[in-house]
């Protein structure tokens, strides 16, 4: 047996101002070449681990290391210069933009590459090729080939092709591991298929590379050969050992590329490690009591009595048509037709009078050519939760903000009420108008997560006593009582949500405005937090959710938004 490439021991780690640890005698090890999902309810120390794993902790990011060792490759993490660390470690994390630095498509990929002392002679055939495996290639690089022709401006790319981007960067320096961590949770739908699509390619391109070496005896590219440079023949920068750690709280687009699934608890100890049959079926209400999302092909295997997990589509289709041909042979259960498993929804009550309207609303940004929204008209009524759907750029967010009265349109007209909001005080907006940040750190003012929502309550004006005793029901409702004296900056990415969402409710508002409230979740997390939002409404609450999760939407929404270049293009029932 080969030695691992990463082995983690006994790692103990607590975030300074905090009395819990978030990760607890932690041991694990990643072979050359696997692929692991490490999967765990929201503020299990999955993030911190990868933080761990890349050496950033603790290089960079300032946390107690209570005891324990990471090593790659034999070598302590904590020990290697971190120059060293980020040519053998690349990390894709969320945001798209977090990781992108430079204006144009072969800039930002070189920079990356000038920071490991690549030589300025081989850039261009490691920046071709690494373009070439991620769906990026010049028309040039491609002859004979139908393609899209690809803006080489990096603001005109969607958020799938950003993230691709920054995924070429780290495959250019040819890591030996490849982490990447929710790379897909601020993106829409088609622009997350493209991220799994081209890491699913590189991994299969991999597979046939590792098999071609072996059956020639030759060495896979390593992209520090100057024989990069050659790119009359494309090929794909990968070494046949790169190992691959995948943080997700989805797991249904990864389950075909993965050889293990490691599990972390609340505790940040580990659960659960095993294949995904082991973990997904052998140990389903396990997984299920921690509050992780169960893939979808894990539940048709439930349904079926099957003990092998689909990894596709037509796995899935197999393993379904096996268990009706069974039930064929069997009496019709009885009762009828099965209860759907979406709840029944209803459409609301006849609308009188709007809590907000819109009319003929624009917005541009200053120095943009175009409308982020363009001619908006709609009005949104008490008791509604609407779901605003759309791409990446389509102009949810913006139209989001105008709806909370963050910012004004530059074109058109908002009621509250049937009163021009611009002549609603700025202290009844802030009470009545709520608005969740896509990324929560952009609204936290708190130095501590309950002096956060302290700040959240000014606009109330309550006595001292008041206040305190409805930010412990906050604090309590959201899950976050343990961390009340917590720097913000220093939750999870869940926790950092249910903070940001805790702080909009305490007012009360009549409109609340949620830019992906589902993002970095678990089930229960989930679950939790739409049936608080649920009962708002249900209280008369007009609710907005920017969302790309179509699972909310079928299951919550009211009624359904779509917008495509800034204007509404469906309105209706989901």
């Amino acid at each position: 047996m080969s030695a691992p490439r990463i082995e983690v021991r006994d790692l103990t780690i607590r975030h300074f101002g905090r009395k819990r640890r978030c990760l607890e005698r932690v041991s694990l090890t990643i072979a050359p070449g696997e692929r692991v999902l490490i999967a765990g309810p929201s503020g299990a120390g999955k993030s911190t681990l990868a933080l761990c794993l890349n050496g950033l902790v603790p290089h960079s990011v300032d946390v107690h290391w209570v005891s324990g060792s990471v090593e790659i490759s034999g070598e302590a993490t904590s020990t290697l210069p971190p120059g060293d660390l980020t040519r053998r470690i690349g990390v894709l994390f969320q945001d798209p933009d977090s990781q992108v630095v430079l204006s144009k498509i072969d800039e930002d990929i070189a920079f990356g590459l000038e920071n490991r002392g690549i030589p300025p002679v081989d850039m261009p055939g490691l920046i071709a090729r690494a373009r070439f495996a991620v769906g990026l290639a010049r028309t040039s690089d491609r002859e004979g080939e139908d393609q899209v022709r690809v803006p080489e401006q990096v603001n005109r790319l969607s958020g799938g092709a950003r993230q691709r981007l920054t995924l070429a960067g780290l495959l250019a320096g040819n890591p030996e591991v490849l982490i990447l961590d929710e790379p897909v949770a601020n993106l829409d739908p088609v622009g997350a298929a493209t991220v799994w699509s081209t890491v699913a390619s590189l991994l299969a391109d991999g597979d046939e590379t590792a098999r071609n070496a072996r059956q020639t005896g030759s060495q896979a590219f390593d992209g520090s050969s100057s024989e990069a440079c050659d790119i009359g023949e494309p090929r794909h920068p990968t070494r046949v050992a790169r190992s691959l750690i995948v943080i997700e709280h989805t797991a249904d687009d990864v389950l075909p590329m993965l050889d293990r699934v490691i599990v972390l608890d609340q505790e940040g100890q580990v659960a659960l490690t095993g294949t995904p049959d082991e973990v997904f079926i052998g140990n389903r209400e396990v997984v299920r009591s921690l509050g992780i999302r169960m893939p979808v092909w894990a539940s048709v295997a439930h349904l079926s009595g099957s003990s092998h997990l689909p990894r596709s589509h037509d796995e899935a289709a197999i393993t379904f048509g096996e268990w009706a041909a069974r039930r064929s042979h069997l009496p019709a259960s009885p009762g009828g037709q099965p209860e759907p498993h979406i709840r029944n929804r209803t459409d609301g009550a006849p609308l009188i009078r709007p809590r907000i309207a819109l009319s003929g609303v624009s917005f541009r940004h200053t120095g943009s050519g175009r409308d982020s929204v363009s001619g908006v008209s709609l009005t949104c009524a008490p008791g509604e939760l609407i779901a605003i759907v759309g791409a990446n750029g389509a102009g949810k967010s913006t139209l989001g903000l105008i709806l909370a009265g963050v910012v004004q349109p530059t074109a058109g007209t908002v009621l509250l009420d049937g009163t021009p909001l611009e002549q609603v005080p700025g202290i009844d907006q802030r009470r009545r108008l709520r608005y969740v940040f896509q990324y929560p750190e952009h609204q936290f003012v708190g130095q501590t997560v309950r002096s956060d929502l302290e700040a959240a309550m000014r606009v109330e004006q309550l006595d001292a006593h008041a206040v305190s005793e409805r930010v412990d029901d906050a604090l309590r409702r959201a899950e976050l009582e343990g961390l009340a004296r917590a720097n913000p900056f220093t939750l999870s990415h869940g926790q950092k949500r249910r903070l940001s969402v805790a702080g909009a409710l305490l007012t009360n508002p009549d409109i609340l405005v949620l830019d992906e409230p589902t993002f970095g979740q678990d089930d229960h997390h989930t679950a939790q937090l739409m049936a608080t939002v649920t009962r708002r409404v249900a209280d008369g609450c007009t609710a907005i959710v920017i969302t790309h999760d179509l699972d909310l939407v079928a299951c919550h929404a009211t009624r359904v938004i779509g917008m495509r270049d800034g204007e509404i293009i469906f309105d209706g029932t989901p």
